[in-house]
């Protein structure tokens, strides 16, 4: 699963991405690898983003960052639709700071109706 979740294609490497997947259980924990602070750049928000993770992941950034001064820039992950028809393709976003409170509800919103269709 890993190896899936680590490769990248070669066409993404001017993009200078790197990944930080944990276990769930190790989120938070000590056992998180350090880095500088200065070189976080950005967060991207997934396309199906948890409200919580999204809030947790914002609340320690503007915390142990945008408080101290240190610039982080946020984007979400959004889905081309052409045609009314999914692409299979994503773009990414900016988000202000300003908007972080109002996409973190939508995706509370999102998983709401979700839920609401499953009852029915």
């Amino acid at each position: 699963m890993n190896e899936i979740l680590l490769r990248k294609l070669s066409i993404w490497k001017y993009e200078e991405e790197h990944r930080i997947i944990l276990p769930r259980s190790k989120f938070g924990s000590e056992t998180i690898k350090k880095f500088k602070k200065g070189e976080l750049k950005s967060i991207t928000f997934g396309l199906r983003m948890k409200s919580k993770d999204a809030k947790e992941i914002y609340d320690i950034v503007e915390s142990e960052y945008l408080r101290k001064g240190i610039h982080v820039d946020f984007y979400k992950a959004v889905e081309i639709i052409e045609d009314g028809k999914p692409t299979y393709s994503l773009r990414k976003e900016p988000l202000k700071r300003y908007e972080m409170i109002n996409y973190i509800e939508s995706l509370k919103n999102r998983e709401d109706f979700i839920e609401a269709i499953k009852n029915e």
